[in-house]
């Protein structure tokens, strides 16, 4: 059977509990506030599919895929690797226009360390952010090197890049071996976590007045099950 390899790619690196727990709290979130999202175009059978690839993937042999999967993290970690070079990329962001203010000889501006969008989990992309900002930092390591313990920022910004290029091509090579029971569960939560994004889209159009009920439609859940910390379910309220 031919998969969606966008799908599995965006499911193989998220929590399956967290994700369940994430499905079942929008599947009854949908359903409460079923009136104002199908002005906005959101459907019924869109909540029965979101109901459905949680049942779908809340199962004992899921939960075993997972666990035999568990056992590669060491390989296919570039969900890590992403994790921790955009939170280089922020460390950076955060001090670089002082930097750049105190050193206005360096021929360095901020808008050089301005990604001119979201970044998102795209490991390309994030890659190619770092090669971007390597050579303004680096005219600046000593500007930068005492916000981050003396070490040398270009250095930093090299050893990411390196460790997520890495960790990229290693997932690439793990994506296209995986067990067709693997590759079936990554997609179906990949599938899931599309539903729950399409639903919080909609309700941003239709809570756009709203503010407490639009914050209801997010990924805490989820969030906190990446940080691998307990997730409790809210329970939702109606508007």
């Amino acid at each position: 059977m031919i998969r969606d390899r966008r799908l599995i790619d965006k499911g193989l690196r998220e929590p399956l509990q967290a994700l369940i727990e994430q499905g079942r709290y929008h599947a009854e979130l949908a359903q409460v506030h079923a009136d104002a999202l199908t002005e906005h175009n959101w459907i019924p059978q869109q909540t029965a599919d979101i109901a459905a690839e949680v049942a779908a993937i809340d199962t004992d042999k899921s939960r075993q895929i997972e666990e035999r999967e568990g056992a590669k993290a060491s390989t296919r970690s570039e969900g890590a690797a992403i994790s921790e070079a955009k939170h280089l990329i922020n460390r950076v962001r955060n001090v670089a226009r002082q930097v750049v203010r105190k050193n206005p000889d360096a021929g360095v501006t901020a808008a050089d360390f301005n990604a001119g969008g979201p970044l998102g989990r795209v490991a390309g992309r994030i890659s190619a952010f770092l090669v971007r900002i390597r050579v303004p930092a680096g005219k600046l390591d000593a500007a930068f090197a005492p916000f981050f313990k003396n070490q040398p920022i270009s250095t930093l910004i090299d050893a990411a890049k390196s460790r997520l290029d890495t960790a990229s091509t290693t997932q690439e090579v793990d994506i296209a071996t995986l067990p067709e029971d693997t590759a079936a569960l990554y997609e179906r939560k990949g599938r899931l976590l599309d539903h729950i994004e399409d639903v919080n889209a909609v309700a941003r159009n239709a809570f756009s007045d709203a503010p407490e009920t639009r914050a209801q439609f997010n990924k805490n859940i989820l969030n906190r099950g990446r940080r691998k910390k307990p997730t409790p379910t809210p329970t939702p309220t109606p508007s």
